[in-house]
């Protein structure tokens, strides 16, 4: 006994000195970035940044695995903006996908796949992500004898690692309670910062975000000028920015009131309706009906009383210029679809493109991309991923995220865990966004997969406590 109680107190220092070891890693590496943009330097960053992000996740991986979710949250919720810094300070867009160090920091967490790997195929509960990962393989695979390899690669990357993360947080279930906490707190700060930064975006347009406007020549994302821009904040799409928010309001839903929940709440509600990113506002409203159905009589009570409070804070500023006319304006097109030019340039590209989509049976492979006036890559994820992996990719694909679903509402829940309640919500409410938004990469595709993965996490991890409880019994 004295041996087990002096191995859990040597458990427990390490654990204690590996996490401040991190944050001292984590806040040296943030003033590295701060000291060198601050100076002008950034130009210097194009490598550093990628490569220094990815030294951090794999170090924090090991020695400090809570403060490798956080990490990885914040490179996705700041690494576009840092990235947009650093084009600024070079004089050009710098080459290579804008979320590709969220995508290094992610693909540290497929050393949990290659660990697994051997015992994987023992349990029935892991079936839905093999799935997954053998559908991306195989689109991965056609890729490679389709499209450019080099782009093939790092399509492959940008869906297998938001996926090998969410997988990362399932298996490591027996964390829960700690990893629920980290991602907490990562939503509650990171809400508020990137409200802080999308007002400041809105009101004075920096010159940075109007350089990137010019060179990138996005249309849709609103005028690089004030009061122009549709609030992405510190991500890289209005899209990608409310599906954050959606998901950091969701979650506010079930926290305790403390100082600092007032102002989360209105910064978030406030920039997810600067973004003009309708789909995530929908899917924030079927994320909210799912959590009040979810939660208990007592605590539905408590959700409609404080959503009544927030609209009671959020309303009046909507009604004040300059948001009104940006939201307003907005909100009119969700009753006058025949007036939505967005809407009906997507619904025709649907359907110049619907018969040549369920005719693929093999698909084009990852790197492909949709080439039509109108459509963007990210316009929906639907047809593109039926493009891309053709039938033999996506009977295998849709089987496997439906397996996850069905897993999520239909296998019992704790009620009293607002937090699981809350993931689940957020994601249905990212689903519910795949025939406008392609949900399945990049940063949104990092939230879906991630709280599919904390959702199940969560399940197994009350499972295994009930069954704890109850007492054995042998027969005589």
């Amino acid at each position: 006994m004295p041996r087990l109680i002096s191995k859990q107190r040597k458990k427990k220092s390490s654990l204690s000195s590996g996490e401040s070891l991190g944050w001292k890693v984590i806040i040296g590496f943030t003033v590295f970035l701060s000291l060198l943009l601050l100076a002008g330097l950034g130009k210097l960053l194009i490598l550093l940044f990628p490569l220094g992000s990815l030294a951090v996740a794999t170090f924090l991986y090991f020695r400090a695995p809570a403060l490798y979710i956080g990490f990885t949250f914040w490179i996705a919720f700041f690494g576009s903006l840092i990235r947009r810094l650093i084009d600024y300070q070079s004089g050009y867009l710098t080459p290579g996908p804008w979320d590709f160090a969220a995508t290094l920091v992610t693909l540290v967490s497929c050393y949990t796949l290659v660990r697994e790997l051997p015992k994987i195929r023992n349990y029935r509960q892991n079936l839905p992500f093999i799935i997954c990962f053998g559908a991306i393989v195989y689109g991965f695979l056609i890729g490679i004898i389709q499209q450019p390899l080099d782009t093939a690669i790092v399509n492959f990357l940008d869906w297998f690692c938001p996926v090998s993360f969410g997988f990362y947080l399932y298996v490591n279930w027996k964390h829960y309670p700690q990893y629920r906490s980290v991602i907490k707190q990562s939503f509650l700060w990171g809400v508020i910062a990137m409200g802080l930064y999308g007002i400041i975006q809105f009101f004075i347009a920096p010159p940075w975000e109007q350089f990137w406007f010019e060179q990138a020549e996005v249309q849709s994302f609103g005028i690089a000028e004030p009061f122009g821009i549709r609030v992405m904040s510190s991500m890289g799409s209005p899209q990608a920015f409310a599906t954050a928010m959606m998901a950091g309001t969701l979650l506010l839903i079930g926290t305790k009131a403390n100082l600092w929940f007032l102002p989360a709440n209105a910064l978030g509600y406030l920039t997810l309706l600067l973004s003009r990113a309708r789909a995530a506002w929908m899917g924030w409203l079927l994320g909210l009906l799912v959590t009040i159905s979810s939660a208990k009589s007592s605590k539905q009570i408590k959700i409609i009383i404080g959503i009544t409070l927030i609209l009671l804070v959020v309303l009046p500023l909507i009604n004040i210029e300059p948001f009104s006319d940006t939201i307003v304006s907005r909100l009119t097109t969700l009753t006058d679809a025949e007036g939505d030019s967005s809407l009906n340039t997507r619904l025709s590209a649907y359907q110049d493109l619907f018969n040549s989509a369920i005719t693929e049976v093999v698909g084009k492979g990852l790197g492909y991309k949709i080439d039509l006036p109108g459509f963007g890559e990210k316009d929906g994820a639907i047809l593109p991923t039926l493009f891309i992996f053709g039938w033999l990719g996506v009977i295998p694909l849709i089987c496997g995220i439906g397996l996850l679903l069905i897993k999520l509402f239909y296998e019992p829940n704790n009620k009293a865990d607002s937090f699981g309640i809350a993931s689940r919500a957020i994601s249905l409410g990212i689903l519910a966004q795949i025939g406008f938004n392609f949900i399945f990469t990049s940063a949104v595709g990092l939230f879906f997969w991630s709280f599919i993965g904390i959702s199940l996490a969560s399940q197994k991890y009350y499972l295994f406590q009930l069954k704890s409880a109850i007492p054995t019994t042998t027969r005589s």
